[in-house]
């Protein structure tokens, strides 16, 4: 049964909601990491709170069930945004709660003139196949290169 659902812009009042969200969507396979309503709170309102961020929240059942979340960032004469944080709880997936919120994202986006949205995932993750089915692609001869420090 498909729920309800509302997307909207996160503000500083959605973070509680969405940090809860973080958890339960992070502590499922293949991630299953292990965060602390303190480290989703710290995370969401770090990125919430630079003055290049935009994030939406997808709303069900009066509480946040989706985040998408990041930072634009200006290359030459374009705006670039890099995708940090997108997830559904895991007790509303597959009810389309992802399509619609990613949809928003580009059409939110696209209205802010940025030309391109960037994002890191593993190569094997279920959400791979939402993020070719957007569109996403990866960018041939681009290397995403870590150090541990």
């Amino acid at each position: 049964m498909k729920v309800n659902v509302v997307i909207k812009v996160m503000e500083l009042s959605d973070v509680p909601s969405a940090s809860e969200e973080l958890l339960l969507a992070f502590k499922e396979k293949p991630w299953e990491e292990s965060w602390t309503f303190s480290d989703a709170r710290r995370r969401i309102t770090g990125i919430l709170e630079s003055p290049s961020s935009f994030g939406l929240v997808a709303l069900a059942d009066n509480k946040v069930v989706g985040i998408a979340l990041g930072l634009s960032k200006g290359y030459l004469d374009k705006q670039d945004f890099w995708l940090d944080e997108f997830s559904v709880d895991p007790n509303y997936q597959k009810q389309g709660i992802a399509t619609k919120l990613m949809k928003e994202l580009k059409k939110k986006l696209k209205e802010k003139e940025i030309t391109k949205i960037y994002l890191v995932t593993r190569k094997h993750y279920p959400c791979v196949s939402l993020y070719e089915k957007e569109g996403f692609s990866s960018e041939g001869e681009d290397l995403l290169m870590t150090v541990d420090l």
